[in-house]
């Protein structure tokens, strides 16, 4: 179990470290490419994504509609992805540069195949 937790998380950061610069067109990029600040940046995005479920649940948003919420729950889930990695962007510029809105949301949509992918094969 710890392991694959291991195994993911090493993944991740990689997908931050090497991929997302490439999609992104260096848009989104981990300043200076460390490892150390790669992962300070995983848990500060997951920090906040987590945050933003939370609040999203409080208000309702979330919970609406079961079928309408299965439907575009994908969609929801990359955009409140993007916001949180604006918002670390923003709160740790020295970690993480975000460029705008356009680049964190192709980092979203990168990083979510990505987890998709690695919670296939782990």
């Amino acid at each position: 179990m710890l392991l694959n937790l291991l195994i993911q998380v090493v993944l991740l950061l990689v997908a931050l470290l090497w991929l997302v610069p490439k999609v992104t067109d260096g848009g989104v990029a981990v300043r200076q490419g460390s490892a150390f600040r790669g992962l300070l940046a995983l848990v500060a995005i997951a920090l906040v994504n987590h945050i933003g479920w939370h609040l999203l649940a409080l208000v309702g948003i979330a919970t609406a509609v079961p079928t309408a919420t299965m439907v575009v729950a994908g969609l929801v889930a990359c955009l409140v992805q993007a916001v949180a990695i604006v918002i670390v962007g923003k709160i740790m510029p020295g970690v993480l540069l975000v460029r705008n809105f356009g680049t964190a949301l192709g980092a979203s949509l990168t990083m979510t195949v990505v987890g998709w992918l690695v919670m296939l094969l782990v």
